[in-house]
């Protein structure tokens, strides 16, 4: 069986007091908690396995669903933090290094803080806490770069000079109680180590260690230095020990006389190539049995080409699984599989998308965790019958590839074609829904492989352009909107007058057009309202907002004060929202509603930019940059106050959408409710309990969970949630499923019991 898991629930308290008080605001529990990421949110320099865990370090802040700044522990199902893992006071903490020895896991890097404990750049965790190893090593602008252990002692390397008020030259050895020097040291900083019984190799930028010449390479043996040959022509990122063979990996081109690509190996006289080496840096290594992983920016091993991962087997070299997408920065072999890390965001010849880390498992690769969230901004929603649509600067949704949109069905993922635009910078900003078609707008040049400027169609299998598309400039097309069988289209749309209509088979301006630019449109039955920075609408005044009736324009009152991002059209009433502090001369601060005569306020409005407006029933939900007390980006005015909906999200809400009950969020944020929410979030007003609990007969209880598909889920349970040292053990079955729900007895002994359901992969 296979150790990566999809965990759906965690942690149900068998006492009568089932779970301890949740920490939040009021209303956390109504966010959806399926957004987060399967992976990491930043880059992995370094990854060590003990036993069934992996543990990670780099330059991150979330591992899947939890908070973990800079190292992570996988546990082959789900994400644990290391406490409160490495802060600075100033900057950004980096971990570069990672070793386990026992129940001890050491980092290094560029930090003063370990779960909250003064450690200068390098810390141990002991299962339970950090601790720091007397005051650290180097100083604030100092950094450690490589760790090893061996014989119970730390070996640190980097760029330093003192460990513990001793003085070193950027390589020390830690033994549990003190610091001491190997030697002089050598006369450069330190990017990699390996021990191997009393032996140490060093790699890094030096030509000297101790007194001895060692051209970026040296051994240590406890006593003396001394040099591998001649050296190597520049310094190793990586270095490996394994069955009597040193293996070092970087960019250099000869190990002593051997001129070689990459990657060389040392004997304990002298140096060899694999094969004919890896086109490219070497970054990573790790050795498993008779293989040789290795991992960088690399395009070709041995002749064959390579997306920077490659493996060295019985004298030949081969890809692994099509590869990484982009550079691998850590490697590390165990638990029957290869884990990548890096800066990483699609495998398997960009089939899988990953989130900086992958498990590789002899046929497959596999991402750590099941998170469905988006990997870059979402400027679009909007809800069909078809599912939910979503666009932006997307090119991952979960563990999907996409390009710039995609669909949401309930439960999963999945691409509109090709998706739309070639580039990084092509985006999309507007989604519109009739019937079966949605219409996407944006800053585009195509939309699959047809060429569809700024403006496309999707039936649901094809894509096609609508006329010659709409010329403009950037955002071009930011608005969308379906009136009867007329598509609107708004943005910065020059030469269309910024605003025109598509009947079916060529596009127009509508009535002359505005003066600037569009930002929203929203249609009734009877007309279309265009809102946002221009002040005529066919050379009538009209101050950011105009109704266009089919024949002629309108000025809605006096207008607006300034500029108007969103509009929401609800039976005789429109809702606007943007930068604007007076609507009609009332002031209304940022959000307001048109009754068809007058303006008015919406209690005393909102505290920032409104960027997005949705209506349902009595209910008018707002979303931007603004804050109220407690909350952020989104909140429900009820008719008589405004609401926060819990914590609400951690940043900007661009766009809003509803599907029955749920309130889709689209934007640039993490959070949502304090739950991870990459971009993405649904607020629920009805909610769906994670779990269900009822007392059975003969002192039993029954607990059931919500699940898609009734195959492979199994039940697993420990007394020590927060013991990594107590396992996880599996209820044997049956269960009883339906295919929505399944549900397992189980006898009430008394004490504390954790349940988690879980789906080997």
């Amino acid at each position: 069986m296979k150790t990566a898991r999809i965990t759906t629930a965690l942690s149900l308290l068998t006492m009568l007091a089932l779970a301890a008080p949740m920490h939040g605001a009021a209303g956390d529990e109504n966010w959806d908690h399926r957004f987060s990421l399967p992976g990491l949110n930043g880059r992995v320099f370094a990854m060590a396995v003990s036993g069934t865990n992996l543990y990670v370090a780099g330059e991150f802040s979330r591992a899947g669903e939890v908070a973990a700044s800079c190292v992570a522990r996988w546990d082959g199902s789900r994400w644990w933090a290391l406490g409160s893992g490495l802060t600075n006071r100033f900057g950004f903490p980096r971990v570069h290094a990672i070793a386990v020895d026992g129940d001890r896991v050491y980092v290094g890097g560029a930090f003063e803080y370990a779960g909250g404990v003064s450690a200068r750049n390098v810390a141990m965790w002991n299962g339970s806490y950090w601790t720091n190893l007397t005051t650290g090593v180097g100083t604030a602008s100092s950094a450690v770069y490589a760790l090893a252990v061996s014989g119970g002692n730390l070996y640190v390397g980097g760029d330093f000079i003192g460990a513990g008020g001793v003085s070193v030259r950027n390589i020390a050895r830690w033994d549990g109680a003190q610091w001491s020097a190997l030697g002089a040291g050598v006369n450069g900083l330190v990017i990699s180590l390996a021990a191997s019984g009393s032996d140490l190799y060093v790699g890094g930028g030096f030509t000297t260690a101790g007194t001895t010449n060692a051209s970026f390479i040296a051994k240590w043996d406890g006593q003396s230095w001394s040099p591998l040959g001649s050296g190597l022509n520049s310094y190793p990122d990586a270095l490996a020990v394994s069955g009597g063979l040193l293996y070092a990996g970087g960019d250099f081109t000869s190990a002593g006389e051997v001129a070689l690509r990459g990657i060389a190996t040392w004997d304990g006289s002298q140096w060899s190539s694999l094969g004919t080496g890896v086109a490219g840096r070497v970054r990573a290594l790790a050795v498993e049995g008779n293989n040789v992983y290795v991992g960088g920016e690399i395009t070709e091993a041995g002749g064959v080409a390579v997306r920077n991962l490659a493996r060295w087997h019985e004298g030949s070299w081969s890809s692994v699984g099509g590869g990484a997408e982009s550079e691998v920065r850590a490697l590390a072999a165990g638990n029957g599989g290869l884990y990548a890390g890096g800066h990483l965001f699609r495998a398997d010849n960009g089939a899988l998308g990953v989130w900086n880390i992958a498990r590789w498992d002899g046929s497959r690769w596999w991402t750590l965790g099941d998170g469905q969230g988006l990997d870059n901004s979402t400027w679009a929603v909007a809800a069909g019958s078809g599912g939910v649509y979503v666009g932006g600067d997307m090119t991952l949704a979960g563990s999907l590839p996409v390009n710039k949109i995609a669909k949401w069905d309930g439960t999963r993922w999945s691409p509109l074609g090709d998706g739309i635009g070639t580039d990084w910078h092509d985006s999309v900003f507007a989604i519109a829904i009739s019937g079966s078609d949605v219409y996407v707008g944006g800053a585009f040049p195509n939309a699959g492989a047809v060429r569809a400027l700024n403006v496309a169609r999707w039936d649901g299998a094809n894509w096609s352009a609508l006329g010659d598309g709409l010329p403009g400039e950037w955002p071009c097309v930011s608005a969308l909107a379906v009136g009867g069988s007329t598509l609107y289209a708004g943005g910065n749309l020059p030469s269309v007058g910024h605003v025109a209509r598509w009947d079916g088979s060529s596009w127009s301006v509508l009535g002359g057009g505005v003066n600037a630019p569009v930002n929203a449109l929203a249609a009734s039955d009877t007309a279309v309202y265009v809102a946002g920075s221009f002040t005529s609408a066919g050379g009538l005044s009209a101050n950011r907002i105009a109704r266009w009736d089919g024949g002629a324009w309108s000025a809605l009152g006096e207008g607006m004060d300034n500029t108007v991002y969103a509009l929401a059209v609800d039976g005789a009433n429109l809702y606007a929202g943007g930068d604007f502090t007076t609507a009609g001369g009332v002031v209304v601060n940022r959000v307001a509603r048109w009754n068809g005569a007058a303006w008015s306020a919406l209690g005393g409005g909102l505290a920032g930019r409104v960027r997005a407006i949705v209506v349902k029933g009595a209910n008018v939900y707002a979303g931007g940059d603004f804050a109220m007390a407690g909350t952020y980006g989104v909140a429900k005015w009820d008719g008589h106050s405004w609401q926060g909906l819990g914590r609400g999200v951690d940043n900007t809400v661009s766009a809003l959408a509803l599907a029955g009950d749920d309130l889709f969020l689209g934007g640039y944020f993490q959070t949502a409710g304090g739950k991870p929410s990459y971009n993405l979030g649904i607020w629920r007003e009805v909610t769906t309990p994670l779990f269900s609990f009822v007392l059975a007969p003969n002192d039993a209880f029954v607990i059931s969970w919500p699940i898609v598909g009734s195959e492979g889920w199994v039940v697993e349970a420990t007394t020590a949630l927060a013991n990594p040292a107590v396992p996880w053990h599996v209820i044997p079955p049956p269960y009883q499923t339906n295919g929505a729900n399944l549900e397992f007895t189980e006898p009430m002994l008394g004490g504390s019991k954790f349940f988690r359901l879980s789906k080997p992969q």
